[in-house]
């Protein structure tokens, strides 16, 4: 398993990575922010409040704050995934008032991108780690 983490207020990044792992879930859970999920590679449900969604490679999940939710891992080969929790005080946009009230799953047929960001925000994180 390779995690890599870096928190600060109001802001939470998190690259998680498994191969061949021996769990089916990870617990119910809720969080005060945001939360951006970037699935990189695995099959997985994502069940939020009473909403099931089967997601796979270049999906990405969005999570108003205080949704319950939770993963069910449909198949433990691989799991690669990219997380950002946040509060909408870093971000003054009005998106996030017009942002439906239940959650979404998107698919992004240009990965790369969203990718690369995600990559480079886990460079920033490794440099900072380095210099504390």
């Amino acid at each position: 398993m390779e995690f890599s983490a870096y928190s600060c207020q109001n802001f939470t990044y998190n690259h998680m990575r498994h191969e061949n792992f021996d769990f089916d879930f990870i617990e119910p859970q809720t969080h005060n922010g945001y939360e951006l999920i970037f699935v990189k590679q695995g099959k997985l449900e994502y069940i939020i409040e009473d909403k099931i969604y089967t997601v796979g490679e270049n999906d990405i999940i969005f999570t108003n704050p205080g949704m319950l939710h939770r993963i069910n891992f449909l198949n433990h080969e691989e799991y690669d995934r990219y997380d950002i929790l946040f509060d909408k005080k870093i971000i003054h946009h009005e998106i996030f008032d017009k942002m439906p009230k239940d959650s979404d799953i998107f698919y992004i047929k240009k990965p790369k991108k969203i990718e690369e960001i995600f990559k480079k925000m886990g460079f920033t994180v490794e440099d900072y780690s380095e210099i504390v």
